[in-house]
């Protein structure tokens, strides 16, 4: 604990005594009644592969020895980047919360088997995490990306898998380049990255395949379960159409593969192969992932000159605006590719649009507003300065 989070802990501890000392009762109820409330502060419903995420991030990081000692402040004001400062806060709420709702239960259990004083020991646990949750993500003096780019050492780390499209190789080439061992083992999850565009955690839950002939050319249909999906956000189930190329190798023989199993067929990523794929591109091809292969897609998306609702259907978007965030025309290729999804898409990018052409227009006449002024400032030498000394 920092020192700020140790005065709120005595501050919070004070209060609990007080209370129980005037209604005689003891201070672990107290102290519990505050958990429960401090907990309650965490809204979030994340699924379990995100969850898995979150707990592996998080062990991570208090696992470094590098952090040895160090305050989650602390921790999290050495990330280098904005995505990364969510990444690990959001990592950091998420397994505070559950740690604390574990000593919560765990102290329960020890009261049901009269171990008071283990149930004492857990919720003193519990009630130190709570204090530490409630200072760093319900305080007003949490700590936010703008706090961590203001400090006098900070360097940026840029490493978007948006902003490295242009060295990341093509997915054909990167089957290429692996010994005929990998290439047998990759060639099925790389194929569908490169092509259709996934999110690793739909390649998880299963992609289903169908390959035939449509307008005289080869061409693959995926059906895919969407990953992040609530009421509001992505698609249960969207339906891609890529068109293949002839003269690539790889293309090919996943369709031969497809058609020689009928026709169709179903493929599911173990988390084992995912995560040894993942190794494996991040060594040896630039720090490439296979998300990397979702920009790259979006990127071939926008190069194809298909409408926003097209492109947020083929990956797996809610909203015409989410697709900003993946991939660049100039980057991208046009292909024959299209798609269905369950639900409509909104449209929303046009007024993104209207606020951010109004917003760059305002920035313009500020520019000049300000130029304009220092044409005021009485200098010898400026225009206005001269116009006035005429009229004399």
């Amino acid at each position: 604990m920092n020192n700020s989070e140790k005065k709120l802990f005595n501050k919070l501890l004070e209060e609990a005594r007080d209370l129980a000392e005037a209604n005689n009762r003891p201070i672990g109820i107290y102290l519990d009644k505050k958990i429960k409330e401090i907990a309650s502060g965490y809204i979030g419903n994340p699924t379990q592969q995100t969850k898995e995420q979150y707990r592996k991030i998080y062990n991570r990081l208090l696992s470094d020895p590098k952090n040895k000692n160090k305050s989650a402040s602390i921790i999290l004001m050495n990330a280098g980047s904005k995505a990364s400062f969510d990444l690990y806060r959001t990592a950091f709420r998420f397994c505070i919360s559950e740690d604390i709702t574990k000593l919560r239960l765990e102290a329960e259990k020890c009261r049901q088997n009269k171990d008071y004083e283990g149930m004492t020991e857990k919720t003193k646990m519990a009630f130190k995490l709570a204090v530490v949750f409630q200072y760093q993500f319900l305080s007003h003096e949490k700590i936010t990306f703008s706090d961590v780019k203001t400090q006098d050492n900070f360097k940026k780390k840029v490493n978007s898998k948006k902003k490295g499209l242009k060295k990341l190789i093509e997915y054909s080439d990167l089957i290429n380049s692996l010994s005929a061992e990998k290439a047998e083992k990759y060639f099925m999850p790389v194929s569908i990255y490169g092509l259709f565009g996934v999110r690793p955690a739909e390649l998880q839950k299963g992609i289903a395949l169908v390959a035939e002939e449509s307008e005289g050319k080869k061409v693959i249909y995926g059906a895919v379960k969407g990953a992040k999906v609530s009421k509001n956000k992505g698609q249960e189930t969207r339906y891609c159409k890529v068109f293949l190329d002839d003269s690539n190798p790889a293309d090919m023989k996943l369709y031969d593969h497809i058609i020689s199993n009928g026709g169709k067929l179903s493929y599911t990523q173990e988390r084992e192969n995912y995560e040894s794929l993942r190794k494996l591109m991040s060594r040896n091809f630039n720090g490439a992932s296979p998300y990397s292969y979702r920009h790259r897609v979006a990127s071939d998306l926008k190069a194809s000159g298909l409408s926003k609702t097209t492109i947020a259907m083929f990956l797996g978007h809610a909203n015409d605006k989410s697709q900003s965030h993946y991939g660049y025309k100039q980057n991208g290729k046009s292909r024959g590719l299209s798609a269905q999804a369950t639900n409509e898409v909104r449209e929303v990018a046009s007024n993104y649009g209207d606020y951010t052409e109004k917003k760059e227009r305002t920035q313009k006449f500020k520019t000049r507003l300000e130029a304009a002024k220092s044409g005021f400032s009485g200098a010898e030498g400026s225009h206005t300065a001269k116009k006035w000394k005429i009229g004399k």
